[in-house]
């Protein structure tokens, strides 16, 4: 089970990598993004409040490239407020190494 400081900390690396626009937001946006990164320098935060359809999606995606789907629960309306964006986000796919990194870690925390 993922703590209430674990869910700041990932929605605080969300914002980093926003400012640094080292994200990819939106479904479309994510699986492309995953689609042309290698693995380990892309790491995908998934709405525990997206479709179903959406999180196969994401999660065959994610499988078939080999990158991480970050283990936090997180709503559209937290991740997308996190992001900067006014409308709910489904997924968001961090490419910043380090933020990579720090996002995997947090599941295993």
């Amino acid at each position: 089970m993922v703590d209430a400081a674990a869910k700041r900390k990932a929605l605080s690396y969300i914002g980093f990598a926003a400012r640094s626009r080292a994200i990819a937001v939106g479904t479309e946006a994510v699986i492309s993004e995953i689609r042309k990164c290698s693995p380990g320098t892309v790491a995908v935060v998934l709405a525990t409040d997206a479709s179903e359809r959406t999180k196969k999606q994401i999660n065959d995606k994610c499988t078939s490239h080999g990158a991480p789907v970050a283990a936090v629960p997180l709503t559209k309306d937290e991740i997308a407020g996190a992001a900067g964006k006014k409308t709910s986000v489904s997924a968001v796919a961090v490419t910043n190494r380090d933020l990579v990194r720090a996002l995997t870690s947090l599941g295993s925390e």
